[in-house]
């Protein structure tokens, strides 16, 4: 201790021990050291002190400043440990709300969810931004589903949450005439356009489910149970649905819609018959299959270079038979 407080101590009665200098002055001994009452620290001090918690018992140390500033500001007058603190604040909102939590009350609620909403106008332009004519004079919240039509596809009534629309979400029969027809990357005479629509289906949807099942929902390569995908394997999905146009004595035809109901529904149940027929697809990662097709291609790899890529990463339980379960 140094200066004023050395004077301020004398002041409320401690005794400071002294010692004569070299020069002869009365001065304070060095490294003094005094043992003073917690409520005498002066406001600011940096001493650390313990403090007990009044729920739990438990004792933590802060500095003699900071905790004198916390109880100040504090409503109730208590001290409490960092697990203790919703008991605090329960307390406290008890004592000024008279609940333990705000939002039980029904004021506090409504201005929390005003607060918290988009001015529907906003939304309402973020859906024509996207390309959409919006159908909805209300807005609740980013998860309510909400009337609209595409500037192109008028006559489809859909429905939009507004964070599918942050979320880059745009019009569904756009994308699909954007990836169908001549143009498109990957075109072999109209047999993409058809490929888009019988692999999103709910058909060939169950049974990737069931071949994620069928490997208890683990990566066959890395074992792992995150961001899985369903690899077809040698016989792709490609291969697929040109066995079951074969069979059915159908042509490809250069747009999906020049195919009636009942043809579609033909080609999709044939698909799914042969999926079954040919067994259940790999399971793997997002990261596995990129890895795979980086190393095999995406054509023209066998059922030899699967094993070889999943064998050398995983052991595989031969007592499910083979990879296709077959």
């Amino acid at each position: 201790m140094r200066g004023m407080n050395l004077k301020r101590y004398e002041n409320m009665g401690y005794t400071i021990p002294r010692r004569i200098g070299s020069q002869g002055r009365i001065m304070a001994t060095p490294k003094t050291s005094l043992l003073i009452k917690v409520e005498d620290l002066s406001r600011g001090s940096e001493v650390r002190i313990d403090v007990k918690c009044d729920y739990c018992g438990k004792v933590k140390t802060m500095q003699y400043g900071n905790y004198v500033i916390q109880v100040e500001k504090d409503i109730i007058k208590k001290d409490c440990c960092v697990k203790c603190k919703s008991l605090k604040i329960a307390e406290s909102n008890l004592y000024t709300y008279g609940v333990k939590n705000p939002m039980q009350l029904e004021d506090v609620r409504k201005r929390q969810n005003d607060s918290n909403r988009t001015n529907i106008e906003i939304v309402r332009l973020a859906f024509d931004k996207k390309g959409f004519i919006p159908l909805f004079d209300t807005y609740k919240n980013d998860r309510e589903k909400l009337k609209c039509r595409c500037k192109i596809h008028t006559d489809i009534l859909q429905e939009k949450t507004y964070t599918s629309i942050k979320d880059d979400d745009g019009c569904w029969y756009c994308g699909r005439d954007r990836i169908s027809g001549e143009k498109h990357w990957n075109w072999n005479g109209g047999i993409t356009d058809l490929r888009v629509y019988i692999h999103n289906s709910k058909s060939i949807k169950m049974w990737k489910k069931d071949s994620l099942k069928y490997h208890n929902y683990r990566c066959m390569k890395t074992r792992k149970k995150e961001e899985l995908v369903v690899h077809h394997g040698f016989r792709s999905f490609s291969y697929i649905l040109n066995e079951a146009m074969n069979q059915l004595n159908l042509e490809i035809r250069p747009h999906v819609s020049l195919y009636t109901k009942e043809e579609l529904h033909k080609i999709e149940m044939k698909c799914l018959q042969l999926h079954y027929w040919y067994g259940f697809g790999y399971v793997m990662t997002q990261s596995a299959h990129i890895e795979f097709h980086k190393t095999y291609g995406y054509t023209g790899f066998t059922d030899d270079d699967l094993n070889s890529f999943l064998y050398g990463y995983c052991d595989w339980d031969y007592e499910h038979g083979s990879m296709f379960g077959e």
